[in-house]
This record gives structure tokens, sequence and C-alpha cells, in this order.
């Protein structure tokens, strides 16, 4: 028998036992004793009904107790197989995609900081050197267009330096460093954590605390606020979403460690708090997110220690509260009536812990998943000085040239390993070679002229697209042309093609199937229904959009063109919520016309999927 099945059996047992006892106890208080008494009933002293209502309280509260669900969470550590090279802080490093350690601890020389990837191999992050002390790291993450929710650039390293109150600011190439970035004011006590707010109920800024009980929020343009002061050593530092129901009376505040008090304090935006006391003493403090490997330091048995995002599966959301020595992780979930902690996790010591999809061996990196992407088949030499915001997956092995002022504003994924050829002034941010099929090798990416793109990701093995269908076919007979401020379009029940010029009024068209629809100049079309939260379906055969005109939405909608969308100095979509619109485009790839061309100064904002014929964005064409 394991040693674990021993002590779930023995815990059964011991339940059970004091179960018995305490009926036996019950039993006692209830039975009347065996004795002579005088003939008729006897009194109840009010002192024998109150035992018995103390007793019966206790009683339903310790069988709820004794025969409620006991889970049990156990993470299972793995040693990875870098070199510990005295290392201290962790976090992940989004810009590489790999862990970004604090190195050398505590001389800092001959560099402070090294990133490590899946093979275990090191590599020197930046040429800061000479930082004292242990270091603690925190690291922007892509929230949207290549930066943090609080405007960070992804990939950035924000540092203790070993002088009180100071924090140092890397950038994500580790070539610009500034230190001190922040210097908190009139903080006398050194740095205890560090944590970049990813709820936005911090606005994304940056958290720190410190040994003399100092509690702050520093945004992207370096100003410090002080949130609280406890007026005790603080260490470690989280916040968490506005979500009653999954924390409780901790709902969308800042978690932050008292070490010496071994309790965790609760604070809200105005510096209100209150504490749970625990059998640990904080050191780090994370909530666990979905599909992230996890990793911790420990310094005293020289060891990276790691754990598959599998580990954590059943447990995402929950809180992690972490002991530096002895090493102890200990678990917090909200029950709907009190926090309950368990043990996760030891190890001889933790000095930071972190989560992150990069992978080191044996443990595997997790495959990311893209939010804000375009799927296409081919190339994208058709990307003419456009610019796509978000990452650009292409799923067929063929040459690409980015040149002119060419934008992909994150990342472009690939088949296989093609060869990278990168010229100045174009910005490049590297190659990164994922874990997937090696080939074909026999294509080229070019990056030149004054060009942009964040990384390529090779190794990216092409999902299959599944084909638009063409859209039905109208039924209505009309033709309508609208050209002054009295034009309508009559019953939409019957309208076919609809052309939009001239000095027109606003627009709306509800959902329905028509033909072919074009807007010039100044004027406005508005398809959607406000008051939907799920999308409106509209059907046409073509959409051109010219001179200054938009096509605005209401609400969420899914449009499915037959044959092609134009867009020439226009706008079509809702800049505050690109996820409004689905564009589906049916265009065949033997039609000899793109399915999508953006030119001019057009600017298209939704999500869209034409897998059988080509796109262009040129000009300052931005989707």
């Amino acid at each position: 028998m394991s040693a674990s099945t021993y002590t779930a059996s023995r815990n059964s047992i011991q339940r059970k036992l004091a179960v018995l006892l305490l009926l036996s106890l019950w039993l006692q208080v209830i039975t009347p004793p065996v004795m002579a008494a005088p003939v008729g009933p006897a009194p109840v002293s009010s002192g024998v009904m109150t035992t018995l209502a103390m007793a019966g309280e206790s009683l339903v509260a310790f069988l709820r107790a004794a025969f409620a669900p006991q889970e049990q969470w156990n993470v299972v550590l793995t040693p990875v197989s870098a070199e510990f090279k005295d290392y201290a802080g962790v976090d992940y490093h989004a810009s590489s995609r790999k862990l970004l350690l604090a190195a050398n601890t505590p001389g800092g020389q001959p560099n402070n900081f090294e990133t490590v990837a899946a093979d275990g191999s090191r590599a020197t992050f930046s040429n800061v050197a000479g930082l004292g002390g242990e270091l603690l790291l925190a690291t922007s993450r892509d929230e949207g267009q290549g930066m943090s929710r609080g405007g960070f650039p992804a990939g950035e390293l924000f540092t203790t330096t070993g002088v009180a109150g100071v924090i140092a600011r890397v950038n994500a190439s580790g070539a610009t460093v500034q230190n001190p970035w922040v210097t908190l004011p009139g903080e006398t006590g050194a740095i205890g954590g560090l944590y970049l707010d990813r709820t936005g109920v911090y606005g994304g800024d940056l958290l720190v605390v410190t040994s003399t009980g100092g509690v702050w929020r520093v945004n992207a343009a370096a100003e410090a606020t002080r949130v609280a002061s406890l007026e005790t050593r603080l260490a470690g530092v989280a916040s968490l979403p506005e979500d009653p129901d999954r924390y409780g009376p901790w709902s969308g505040k800042i978690l932050v460690g008292a070490k010496d008090l071994s309790q965790v304090y609760a604070i809200d935006a105005a510096g209100q708090s209150s504490s749970l006391p625990l059998d640990v003493q904080p050191q780090d403090i994370d909530v666990v997110p979905a599909q992230e490997n996890f990793f911790a330091v420990d310094t005293v048995g020289r060891k990276v220690w790691g754990a598959t995002d599998g580990a954590f599966a059943g447990i995402i959301g929950d809180i992690l509260v972490t002991q530096q020595a002895p090493g102890v992780i200990k678990r917090l979930r909200w029950n709907g009536v009190e926090f309950v902690g368990s043990e996760l996790a030891t190890a001889a010591e933790f000095k930071q812990v972190t989560f992150a999809p990069a992978g080191i061996n044996p443990i595997p990196a997790v495959k990311q998943l893209y939010d804000k992407i375009a799927v296409v088949r081919h190339s994208v030499t058709l990307l003419n000085s456009g610019r796509v915001e978000g990452s650009l997956w292409q799923l067929l092995p063929e040459d690409v040239t980015l040149d002119g002022t060419d934008t992909i504003t994150t990342d472009l994924l690939v088949p296989g390993t093609p060869v990278v050829l990168h010229s100045n002034p174009a910005t490049y941010g590297g190659t990164l070679v994922g874990t997937e099929n090696p080939l074909p090798t026999d294509y080229t990416i070019t990056i030149k002229g004054s060009s942009s793109l964040r990384h390529v990701v090779a190794r990216t093995n092409p999902i299959e697209l599944e084909n638009v269908s063409a859209p039905p076919a109208p039924t209505g007979t009309r033709d309508v042309s609208i050209q002054n401020a009295n034009g309508t379009i009559g019953d939409p029940a019957t309208l076919r093609n609809l052309s939009i010029s001239g000095n027109a009024p606003t627009t709306a068209v509800p959902p329905g199937t028509y033909g072919r629809f074009s807007v010039s100049g100044r004027n406005v079309l508005v398809f959607g229904d406000a008051s939907s939260e799920t999308p409106t379906v509209y059907n046409l055969e073509e959409l051109t959009l010219t001179g200054s005109s938009e096509l605005r939405l209401a609400g969420p909608i899914v449009l499915t063109v037959k044959n092609r969308v134009t867009l020439s100095g226009s706008t079509l979509g809702a800049a505050a919520d690109p996820k409004r619109l689905l564009l589906k485009i049916a265009t065949p790839l033997t039609d000899a016309e793109d399915a999508l061309k953006v030119t001019g100064s057009a600017v298209l904002y939704g999500i869209v999927r034409a897998p059988q014929g080509t796109i262009t964005i040129e000009g300052t064409g931005r989707v």
C-alpha cells in the first residue's frame, strides 16, 4: 500500500471512530439513567434542554464535516534538465517563449538574467550585471496587439535591484535598461513581491509589496501610488478577478502575504483589508491559470522544479500560497462559506514560483492558442504595405516577402522550417521554433525595407479549414439607389441591390439575404440589432465600400458574401469590439479577383474567413 493510500485509509478510519464515539456520547445524554423514579411525568430542566440543543448542533456540524467530500489534490514536481546557475526569481518571457530567471545570485556576475530553452540550454538575457541579492521578477504578457492590459509591451522585465524601494525595467529584447525605473516615494523597505495585474481591476498596473508593509500600484507611466500600509513584512502579491461566486469576499481584491504573521491579506482599491490566518509563512501568491506549466526555484536543493499544465487542470482559478523554507505550497479554494486550504506540493525550498506555457525537458511546452489571428492558406505576398493587427497563420509552405511598410503586429505562424532572411531597417524579433513537424524546409521568408514582424513561429502544423458555402440567392427584385436625404430602402423583403452615394442619410438594413451593396462618399450603412446579444445573419452577393464610407455595426453580425468584399478608404466593423463581425467569403480559388481587398486607408475590424480566395491588404489598409 502506498503512503498516500495508507494516509487516506487511516484518516477515514479515524473519522468513523470519532463519529461512533460522539454517537455514544449523544446516547448517554438523551438516555435516562436506570434508577427508581416516582410514578408520573418528570420535569425536564432548562439546563438539560440547553445541553441537548448544544449537543445536537455539535453533532450536526461534526457529521457534516466528517462526511463531506474530502477533495485531495497533490502535484508531483519533477526537476527540469537545466543546469542550476544560482537562480532566484523566475517568470515567463513572452517574446522568446522561454523561462526567464534571475541568475548568479547573489552577486549577479557575469550577468543577472538568463533564459532557458526547452532542451535546458541557457542564454544570457540583457547585459545587466551586478544587481545584488535574490532578485524577484515580473514580466508582461501579450494581452492584445503586443501589449499587456496595462499598456506595457509584451516581454518586458520588471525586477528588484537589491536597493530599497527601487524597481528596474528591461525591454523585451534586453537591450534597453532603466535602473531605476521607479523609486517608490518614501519607501524604506525591501521589495518582497512584484505582479502585473491581469484582471483589469487594477488597470493592468504593476503591483508591489515591501518589507515595511507597503502595497503599491505602478502604472506604465512610472507613476507610483500607495494602496495600503500594513506595517508588517510582506512577501508575494497577486490580484483576483471580479467573481464573487469563485472568490467570495476576496473577489476583485489584491492578495498579499504577511510572512511573519502567517496570514494572507485581501485589500481593495481603497486600501481596506481583511486577513486569513494560515499554517504557512507566505513567500509567493499565484492564481492557477489554464494551459500553463508550473515552475519553481529551489535554491537549497539547487533545482528548478516543474509540473505540466495537466497536473493543475482540475484546480484552475484556485489560489496558491507558497512558503519559502521548508518549501510548502498551500492551495486555497472558496467553498461558498469559507476558504479551505490543503497542501499541494513540497520541496526543500521555494524562492519564487510561476506559471508559463514554456517547457523545459522533461516538461513539454504548452501549444499556444491564438485569439486575435487571421488564418490563410496561401502566402501573404499580397500584403502590400498593409497592416495586420494580431497574428497571421499561414497554412501552406509558400515564400513570403514583407517589405515596404508591411506590418504584422505579433507573429507569423508557418509550417516546417523555412529560411528566414532579415535585413535592416526592418523590425524583427527573431524566429521561434515550435515542436511540430520540421518539414518542409524549401521555402523562404524575407523581411526587409521598413516592414515589421515580431516573430516567425516555425514548425506549426497546419489545421484544416472548412470551406465557406455560398449563401442562398436573394429573393428580392428591387434595385434601390439612395442619393439624397429623402432616400429610403423601402420594403426590405423585396430589396435586392442597394447603392448609396451623394448626400444620403444613415441607412439601416435589417438582417436578411440581399444582392450587391455599394456605398461611396461619406455615407453610412448600419447592420445588426442593438437589442440582440447573439449575432444576426446577413447574406450578400458582393460588398463594395469606397471613399470615406462606413458600414457600422449596431450589434454582432455574421456576414457571408458570395463573391468579394472591396474596401477602399472606408471602414467596416466596430473598432471597440472587432469580434462583433464574423466575415465569411465564399469566393472560389479559380476566381481571378481577390476575395477581400483592403486598400487606401481602409480598415476592417473583425474576424475574416476566406479559405478559398486570396486577400490583398495594401496602401495603409489594416485588418
